[in-house]
């Protein structure tokens, strides 16, 4: 299949026109519900019309390894914040993650 039949173009890749902030969901924390709407609040704020994707270092709940082995890869590590917070932060901004799949914790129920 070819990208545009995939509903990609490659007018979607990155380019040196893009910058991205790399950070851990939790690395920014303040009045905020959550540290990923602190994260978004501090974007929106301080790096407005600078940064236009956020790659956000493993956010799913985990057991060791600061996030890279993942207890469960559908949730949001409630530390952390919501999906709710993750689809906010997409309204503005182009999003990454780690999925790291190759990395699962013993917790996990795959296992």
């Amino acid at each position: 299949m070819i990208a545009a039949e995939a509903g990609w173009s490659p007018a979607d890749r990155f380019t040196e026109k893009d910058m991205i902030l790399i950070t851990y969901g939790d690395l920014l924390r303040g009045k905020d519900p959550s540290p990923l709407a602190t994260l978004a609040n501090f974007c929106d704020t301080c790096l407005e019309g600078t940064i236009n994707t956020i790659h956000i270092l493993p956010f799913f709940p985990y057991s060791s390894d600061r996030g890279f082995s993942i207890i469960d890869f559908n949730t949001v590590d409630p530390r952390l914040g919501t999906w709710d917070d993750i689809r906010e932060l997409g309204r503005h901004y182009r999003l990454m993650f780690d999925g790291v799949f190759n990395h699962i914790s013993s917790k996990s129920r795959w296992f």
